[in-house]
Order: structure tokens, then sequence, then C-alpha cells
């Protein structure tokens, strides 16, 4: 079972990586029902949308719903945190977060961004 609130859409902020913004505030210009989010990954337990990171060249992926008691979410992994790497890889899409978690030993550790604060969480 996947828990994905619909009331919850990525965006960017200018000086920050990324957040998540209520539908009642932003109703008008997104439909959750009608965007095609990619499969979960089994392996992590989480399904994340790729966003750009303001001022660096690279992507980051922000996670959009999580396994019920799956790996991410018994690490604490919260919906609109930003993974920014996948067992110390930088990740650009759940794909390569998957593989990235696929060749690490256990536990995968995952680097996340909550509030502008830099997290580090060990998946089971």
């Amino acid at each position: 079972m996947v828990r994905s609130p619909l009331s919850l859409q990525p965006v960017l902020l200018g000086a920050g990586v990324g957040a998540a913004v209520m539908l009642g505030v932003a109703s008008h210009a997104f439909d959750a029902r009608r965007v095609a989010l990619p499969p979960p990954s089994v392996r992590l337990g989480l399904t994340a949308v790729p966003v750009a990171v303001p001022g660096r060249r690279r992507r980051a992926l922000i996670v959009t719903s999580l396994a019920h008691r799956g790996p991410a979410e018994r690490a604490g992994v919260r919906i609109g945190d930003v993974v920014t790497a996948v067992a110390g890889e930088p990740v650009a899409t759940l794909d390569a977060a998957d593989r990235a978690g696929a060749k690490a030993p256990p536990p995968v550790r995952l680097s996340i961004a909550r509030g502008g604060v830099a997290h580090d969480v060990a998946l089971r």
C-alpha cells in the first residue's frame, strides 16, 4: 500500500531546494489526480520526482509518497523531503536512486534535506 496525499505539490524555492505547497493555495495550477507519478521504488519504499537545485547544475528528488511501513517511512523520511544522494551517490532520477540502493550494502544511507537542513538516514 502506498500512501500519497493528493494535497501536496512540489515547488521550487529561490534560495532552497524545494518544498510542498498545499493544493488549497494552488488548486487552480495543479490537479494531483491527473499527474502521472513514476512507479514507487520497492527497494527504497518511496516515490519521488526530480527537482532542480537552484544555483547548481544538478537535480535532486522530492519525495511524493511513501510505502506504508516501507524502508523510507521506517527510517523517518517524510513526504516533501528532498533526496540528494543514495549511498553517497548524487541522484537525479528515481531509477538512479534505486540502482544506487541496489549496489550498496545494508543499511543504505539516504541523504535528505528537510527545512533547509541536511540529514542522513539509514534504510533497513
